[in-house]
């Protein structure tokens, strides 16, 4: 399904309970590759060095705007597979050495848990 912003994602489950909104903090875990099926990064992969869940606050423009619309379509226990064109990812620029320029991707993405963000350490 094609989103509003372009972004297709194919829901592999739905979840349950509400979608991320605006403010609220997402707990995810994911998987980005090349369209090649190249992987650049993970953390589900131990191979990349980091496993802990990402935390993503919706609206605040922590990601790439293709992964944030793609983690807006699911709840809490959803999966998702999102293909990315290149301009709702990191466009023209890329991201070096494993993004080249005008790159579209593909990540798998699950929402473990959804919440209200946690404030900074003063």
């Amino acid at each position: 399904t094609k989103t509003a912003l372009g972004t297709y994602v194919e829901v592999l489950n739905a979840g349950t309970g509400a979608k991320p909104d605006s403010g609220q903090q997402v707990m995810i875990k994911y998987t980005g590759m090349n369209f090649d099926g190249t992987k650049f990064d993970s953390n589900v992969d131990t191979s990349f060095g980091h496993v802990d869940p990402l935390p993503l606050v919706i609206g605040q423009q922590g990601s790439i705007p293709g992964f944030e619309d793609a983690v807006k379509q699911i709840a809490v226990g959803g999966k998702v597979k999102a293909y990315i064109p290149s301009m709702l990812a990191y466009g023209m620029q890329g991201s070096p050495p494993k993004i080249k320029p005008y790159d579209n991707l593909i990540f798998e993405i699950e929402v473990l848990s959804i919440g209200t963000p946690t404030p900074p350490a003063p």
